[in-house]
This record gives structure tokens, sequence and C-alpha cells, in this order.
């Protein structure tokens, strides 16, 4: 007979990072996790000085301990991370919104455990606030599938969707 275990919880038994923001709302910036087997690949935005960051962090162990948080975006970060653990681990594809050239950019871009990042694609312009939704993307074999949601004539919201290689 199994005994019962409190699950593990990163923010008692071993924080991902300890960056101190709070927000005196409700949060629409949620993190995202992607795992296979025992890797796990967790992203998630927060704000330093009044500026948006997205991090991305993996794990070896089934998400009981973290790498050393890599930035993803550039500067500027909307949040609405993703993220996608390529096949065999070493790697993930990132994707989040950034405020760049005066404009929202739905970008994605590759990052392996050393650290080491792609340049960004941008995969879509989108419209300010939260009426652009949360942009997804899903991975299958050695493809990439993005999906968002865009204002067309008259206000009504359409879905977009892309495709590109696994790079």
């Amino acid at each position: 007979q199994a005994a019962f275990q409190r699950p593990f919880n990163p923010y008692l038994d071993g924080k991902m990072l300890v960056d101190g923001w709070n927000i005196a709302a409700c949060p629409v910036n949620g993190p995202a996790l992607s795992a296979s087997g025992r890797n796990v690949a967790a992203s998630w935005f927060t704000v330093k000085a009044d500026q948006g960051q997205a991090y991305l962090a993996f794990s070896a162990d089934a998400g009981r301990t973290y790498g050393a948080p890599i930035r993803v975006d550039d500067g500027g970060s909307l949040g609405r991370v993703d993220v996608a653990l390529v096949p065999d681990g070493s790697a993930a594809i990132a994707t989040w919104i950034e405020f760049a050239d005066q404009r929202s950019q739905f970008r994605a871009r590759r990052i392996d455990r050393a650290g080491a990042r792609s340049a960004p694609v941008t995969i879509a312009g989108l419209a300010a606030g939260r009426a652009s939704g949360y942009p997804r993307k899903a991975l299958n074999g050695g493809e990439l599938v993005f999906a968002w949601t865009e204002s067309v004539a008259g206000g009504t919201m359409q879905v977009k969707t892309a495709t590109a290689r696994l790079p």
C-alpha cells in the first residue's frame, strides 16, 4: 500500500528563481513547461526595474532542480511565454511577445542547455494589448507549428498559423 507523499513544490523545496517581483493584480503571464522523460524546460515572465523579461531554465531530474536561468528575450518582453523541448532534450524552442520597432512581435528562438541562443525569428507582428491573445506553438517531429489570433476587418478575431522546420 502506497503512502501519500506531498508533491514537490518548487516554491517550497527549491526555487527556480527568486526575483522578488510582485504584482497587485491577477497575473495573466503564467509560466510554461515542456517535459520529456526526466528532461524539463520551464519558461516564465517577470519584471525588473519596470522592464519585462522572459527566462528559461532546464532540469535533468524531472524538475527537482534547475540550471541557471537563461534570458529568452532581447529586451522589452511582454511575456506570453511558451516552450517546447526538442526531441533529444538538448535544447528548447522558446516563444514570447517582445515590443520592438514600435510594435508587438511574436518571436521564437532555440536555446540550448549551455545557454547558447539562436537569433530570434519574428513569427508575426501582433496588436498591442490582450486582444492579440496568447500565441502558442507545438512541436511535431521536426516541424514547429505556431498559432496566434489577429483582428480582421469588422473587429472579428481570426486564428493564424505558420510552420517552420526545427532549427
